[in-house]
């Protein structure tokens, strides 16, 4: 089904582009000084949706925020934000990568290395999201911001993998994928 083809396809395009805009959201928090800016995972500040005043932080997250030189609670709702977009990102590129698993799993027969550079993808996706909570929870310990690095190029090479093992797909051979 040339349909399924198409979409694996695309769907590694898609994810591949969208591992850039992670990395430059990872980059635009790092350059922020955002990265503590949810400072508790996977929620932020407690909150599923992060709050943009320190009206909405509850008291026991103003009195863990660190003092200005009055002694008053210093709330950036920028970095709150910026450190919200990256992990919303993050999670976006491992729906993505879920859907490329599926749309990639009528290669196992015919060009298995499709689906596995699929499914490397996806459990670099995962295991990255596991060590950004790590990132958080060490304070942004340098080592740990380092590896978390490291896990978006290995995405990235899973997903460069995978495009060009699809392009070198023979469009020659006949298939008949089974319909689940």
């Amino acid at each position: 089904n040339s349909k399924l083809k198409n979409k694996t396809g695309l769907l590694f395009f898609i994810c591949l582009v969208w591992v850039y805009l992670v990395i430059l959201a990872g980059g635009t928090v790092r350059a922020t000084g955002a990265g503590l800016g949810c400072p508790d995972w996977p929620l932020c500040f407690g909150q599923l949706v992060p709050p943009m005043s320190i009206n909405e932080l509850p008291q026991k997250w103003i009195d863990q925020l660190p003092k200005n030189s009055l002694g008053e609670a210093n709330f950036n709702h920028i970095h709150t934000l910026t450190e919200y977009i990256n992990r919303l990102l993050g999670a976006s590129l491992g729906i993505l990568t879920i859907f490329l698993v599926y749309s990639s799993r009528g290669f196992i027969k015919i060009k298995p290395n499709i689906f596995w550079y699929s499914t490397g993808a996806l459990f670099a996706v995962a295991f990255n999201g596991w060590l950004g909570s790590l990132v958080v929870s060490s304070e942004l310990k340098p080592v740990m911001v380092s590896l978390h690095m490291l896990g978006a190029f290995a995405v990235q090479a899973f997903l460069i993998a995978g495009i060009l093992s699809y392009r070198n797909f023979s469009s020659t051979v006949s298939v008949k994928f089974k319909k689940i």
